[in-house]
């Protein structure tokens, strides 16, 4: 079997699966007893895809934990109103706007031609895998598959705004779970774990944070060059003493 219908790493499927699979000796019997394993597979996979949606739990979502979550973003992105472009675009207002939609940002050809707005489903598949729902987008992060911490997102998402956009209906009302079952990358538990995980994992591996042995000056300095030489926005004050904090104390000089 020659299945087209997949690319590597997507949890999603593009059109149907009688367009997009083609079964190798298809016009024999084999074939023909092939089509229906075939059919019922693929079935079962839009089911599972459409079950990851994150969008039941938003209304349950705390908006003030998508904050911390939203650390990552903040390496690319500005929240408040009438906030700077960055690498990305600022995200006042963002749910409910048309994609590509701020004249005076330079997206992505990919972006552009999107079209449509940003809806709590757009965002959540989006988020759940960027280059999966728009291929060729300069997002860079690979995607949320927790759905706590992707409905924790989008709820804050859903805040940036002077009248945020009214709650999706959902078939039946789906209690969030209470906790995320990240493990924050095996970082050890202590205030600035999440923090540090959402603003370091934005860029780059955990697994290099947790490499580095550096006094508190050394942490610093690496976070100005970050800002200075490779365009990461500034973390706010107390995100960075709550940052710089814990690598000293977890990943500093021994």
């Amino acid at each position: 079997m020659r299945c087209t219908g997949w690319r590597s790493g997507s949890r999603e499927l593009h059109g149907s699966w009688r367009a997009r699979c083609a079964i190798v000796g298809g016009g024999g019997l084999l074939g023909k007893a092939l089509r229906l394993p075939v059919a019922l597979l693929l079935c079962l996979a839009c089911a599972q895809t459409q079950a990851q949606s994150a969008i039941p739990l938003i209304g349950a979502a705390d908006p003030e934990a998508g904050r911390t979550v939203a650390r990552m973003c903040r390496a690319c992105h500005s929240f408040e109103a009438g906030g700077e472009q960055g690498i990305g675009p600022n995200l006042w207002g963002v749910v409910g706007s048309p994609k590509g939609g701020k004249p005076d940002f330079g997206y992505s050809p990919a972006m552009r031609a999107a079209g449509g707005r940003w809806d709590y489903e757009s965002l959540d598949r989006f988020l759940a895998g960027p280059q999966d729902y728009i291929p060729g987008t300069s997002m860079p992060i690979a995607g949320i598959t927790d759905l706590v911490t992707r409905a924790q997102l989008i709820a804050f998402l859903r805040s940036l705004a002077d009248q945020p956009v009214p709650l999706p209906e959902v078939e039946s009302e789906a209690a969030a779970p209470s906790a995320t079952s990240l493990d924050f990358g095996g970082l050890p538990e202590g205030e600035g774990q999440a923090l540090v995980y959402y603003a370091c994992s934005a860029c780059h591996s955990i697994n290099l944070v947790k490499q580095q042995r550096l006094n508190r000056t050394r942490w610093e300095k690496t976070l100005q060059s970050m800002v200075a030489e490779q365009g990461m926005n500034a973390l706010p004050a107390e995100d960075q003493r709550q940052v710089l904090d814990y690598l000293t104390a977890h990943y500093g000089v021994r």
